[in-house]
């Protein structure tokens, strides 16, 4: 059994016009990157430090606060994640039921 498959014109979008590339609106992702890349940073650094420090004086204190600060930098980098990939599931669902 052979298929057809229409060709597509060259430089025409795949489906719904597109949404990525350059010269689109994408500033709301660019703001989401920034917060979640920004706060990332900000548990990390103070974790590694806490955790240098634990190694010069061996205070337990600094362990358990680098332990916490690497704990929350995972759970901030997981939520990024899955906010990433399951808004762009949640945005392709939209654009196949709007039709």
């Amino acid at each position: 059994m052979r298929v057809a498959i229409r060709a597509r014109p060259p430089g025409a979008p795949w489906r719904h016009g597109g949404t990525a590339g350059p010269g689109r609106d994408n500033s709301a992702m660019t703001i989401f990157y920034w917060v979640m890349g920004v706060l990332i940073v900000a548990t990390f650094v103070p974790s590694v430090l806490y955790l240098l420090l634990f190694a010069v004086t061996g205070e337990d204190g600094c362990l358990q606060r680098a332990r916490s600060l690497w704990n929350f930098t995972r759970v901030l980098t997981l939520l990024g994640g899955n906010l990433l990939i399951w808004g762009h599931v949640a945005y392709g669902l939209w654009q196949i039921w709007s039709d």
